[in-house]
């Protein structure tokens, strides 16, 4: 009898075996193919949470190999099943991808799928238009407001969960440093909502009543409830906002992208906070460049990047966006300034065809960091 009940067990392990095998080799694998204005503006490739790589190998129309993708870097977002998924871009900075023709995609080493371009479903990306562009419009297309510039005061702001250098509540100093500055959109991380060590307070709902602003709000942690993570504040609509998920050590990082309405031009304002460890923020970076190139509007990246001047990281960022503080002569003012750690950590980057007009680094208590703020005119 034992030994029947040994066999039972023997068969039941290997059908689960052989069943778990199938599964996983029968990965779904979905491609959309985003177009705008008949070109291919990227291509996203989403999986199932278990897969952290997908090799794809693109050929053109004569099966020659143009590129060689290792992508390793993915976004953690809900599919359109409510589950969670692990999401892939090539976007265009990465390869041509105008002459793509067919791809082999490898999810693991014993799948392989190829697919022809022209097969994979696509979305047409329209451009949204401001609702004050299109009232404006309606009312005069040659008005004076039409040809004034657009300047826009811009903020970031590491609030230390409402907390000063010594631990005691400033959330009510900090509402008053963001109010003098006169900024209009404002990038905030380290926010909490609902958090027993802040007793229970909305910080981002309390500061937008304050000083009677709009906001978003993207948690990186949320613990039954309890929520931290980055925010922003604008006193111009916030018409669209997303929260990704960027790849992370121990601690969980976001990059919170929103798209604003100032007075009828658009912008993409992203903020974020990455990680202690150079090789997390390596690829935190990577992830945020694809995102960035994916934008349809001017582009301003905001933020506590833990990281030097002159290191790799803010290098890199700085050959697609325009390092505020290093432009304007302050490429070694300390945003975080103690006694036995200083240096330049927070950033404002904008699109490359804004014109900076001022920045300021603010040296106030209110928190362990000091915000830094610019005027710049919108291209």
């Amino acid at each position: 009898m034992g030994k029947i009940k040994k066999i039972a067990i023997i068969i039941v392990f290997m059908i689960t075996f052989l069943f778990t095998i199938q599964v996983l080799s029968q990965e779904n694998i979905q491609l959309t193919h985003y177009i705008k204005d008949g070109s291919t503006e990227y291509l996203e490739v989403v999986a199932s949470k278990n897969t952290s790589k997908i090799i794809i190998e693109a050929f053109d129309e004569g099966e020659q190999l143009i590129q060689y993708l290792l992508l390793d870097h993915p976004v953690k977002k809900a599919k359109k099943d409510g589950t969670e998924g692990h999401f892939f871009y090539i976007t265009k900075s990465m390869a041509p991808l105008k002459q793509f023709h067919t791809l082999r995609i490898q999810p693991r080493r014993e799948q392989q799928i190829d697919m022809k371009v022209s097969e994979i479903p696509f979305t047409e990306i329209v451009k949204m238009e401001g609702k004050e562009a299109e009232s404006r419009e309606a009312i005069s297309m040659n008005s004076l407001d039409d040809e004034r510039e657009k300047r826009l005061r811009i903020m970031s702001y590491n609030i230390h969960i409402g907390r000063d250098l010594f631990g005691r509540y400033s959330l009510d100093q900090i509402a008053e440093v963001i109010k003098e500055s006169r900024a209009e959109v404002i990038g905030l991380q380290e926010v909490d909502q609902h958090f027993i060590r802040t007793k229970f307070q909305d910080q981002i709902k309390y500061l937008s009543e304050e000083l009677g602003m709009n906001y978003a709000y993207g948690p990186n942690l949320n613990i039954v409830g309890a929520k931290y993570g980055n925010a922003v504040l604008s006193v111009h609509p916030i018409e669209d906002y997303e929260n990704v998920m960027i790849p992370s050590g121990r601690e969980s990082r976001g990059l919170l992208k929103t798209t604003i309405d100032v007075e009828g031009q658009l912008v993409d304002f992203f903020v974020t906070h990455l990680g202690l460890n150079q090789k997390e923020r390596m690829g935190q970076v990577k992830v945020i460049e694809q995102q960035i190139d994916m934008a349809q509007n001017p582009v301003i990246l905001v933020g506590d990047f833990n990281a030097r001047p002159h290191s790799q990281e803010i290098q890199k960022l700085s050959r697609g966006l325009l390092d505020v503080g290093k432009r304007m002569g302050y490429n070694d003012t300390p945003t975080f300034d103690l006694p036995v750690l200083s240096g330049r950590i927070d950033y404002i980057f904008v699109d490359q065809q804004m014109e900076i007009l001022t920045y300021r680094v603010i040296k106030s208590r209110a928190s362990d960091h000091y915000p830094v703020t610019t005027k710049v005119v919108l291209p």
